[in-house]
């Protein structure tokens, strides 16, 4: 098994201090190094560095957050930060054979950790980490949908668009709070999971096309698919809750929408929660890549 010494902890926001924790108690021979993240109180057994060469250096494991990237170049890190992390330059400081781990990979950042043979998992693509983490996130829109909306849920039209793990779990609650709940999702398949939870369906595209009226429309689809046309036509005071990227990032917003952005809402609302779903989910990959041998071992045992 892999001795790890030292972990750096690159960006991420208050569910780290829960992760932190999670690292100490599983892994208390290790050093701890932060840098890069948002409104987190470091705890007395963890550094703050001040750059992120300096909470890299040395460290045979890299914790990154979700996501990764935005931009597919860069760390998503505090913008308060001191410093732009490009990921090429990531992947080419870490010694060949470090672990990488973050959530919401892109392939273009998997192949410069091929290149330059370190490796990186995804502690966020794992069913029960997902399945866990809607629940956080569903119980946020919520919050969001209670503070915003003029009305009690039962006197609402809500729609959410998408039917996977996360708006599954907000419009079955949304249906058992007395919201009216209306799917619109592209799989006949997410169609039928959704009438059978007591959900009205449309089809993704026809809701797009020609929108039902709706007080709050929560999105759940991690790509552009609205246009200004179904904008437009979206009724006067609608609360338009952006959970993913639906909408074009240069697309202009009709004044009679309300456009709350609500990215990682787990981290806002119950960072504790998220913060150990996500710390389990870390140290599940930690241990895959400590009983998984170096490839420079695997060499010496086939030339010998």
């Amino acid at each position: 098994m892999r001795t790890i010494h030292k972990i750096a902890i690159l960006g991420g926001d208050r569910r780290t201090e829960t992760i932190l924790h999670g690292l100490h108690r599983a892994l208390p021979d290790s050093t701890l190094s932060v840098w890069g993240t948002t409104d987190v109180q470091i705890p007395s057994y963890a550094h703050g560095t001040k750059t992120w060469q300096e909470a890299m250096s040395g460290a045979q494991v890299g914790i990154l957050p979700i996501p990764v990237t935005r931009d597919g170049e860069t760390l998503s890190a505090d913008p308060h930060a001191n410093q732009t992390v490009p990921l090429e330059a990531l992947c080419r400081f870490l010694r060949p054979g470090s672990l990488l781990l973050g959530g919401i990979i892109p392939p273009v950042v998997l192949r410069m950790a091929e290149e330059n043979a370190v490796r990186f998992l995804d502690y966020y693509a794992d069913d029960t980490v997902q399945t866990l983490n809607a629940v956080p996130t569903a119980e946020g829109a919520l919050a969001i949908a209670i503070r915003e909306l003029p009305v009690i849920l039962p006197e609402t039209t809500a729609v959410v668009t998408g039917y996977g793990r996360c708006a599954r779990a907000l419009a079955n609650r949304l249906h058992l709070l007395g919201a009216r709940v209306i799917v619109a999702a592209r799989r006949q398949s997410a169609l039928a999971e959704a009438a059978c939870d007591g959900c009205e369906t449309v089809l993704l595209d026809a809701f797009l096309a020609d929108p039902l009226p709706c007080r709050i429309l929560f999105n759940t689809i991690p790509a552009p698919v609205f246009t200004a046309s179904c904008l437009e036509n979206l009724p006067e005071n609608c609360v338009f809750v952006e959970m993913a990227h639906g909408l074009p990032p240069a697309m202009e917003i009709p004044p009679h929408i309300r456009l709350i952005r609500a990215p990682g809402l787990p981290g806002k609302t119950a960072p504790h929660t998220a913060g150990r779903i996500l710390c389990d989910g870390i140290l599940e990959k930690i241990a895959l890549w400590q009983n998984t041998e170096p490839e420079s071992t695997l060499k010496r045992r086939e030339e010998s």
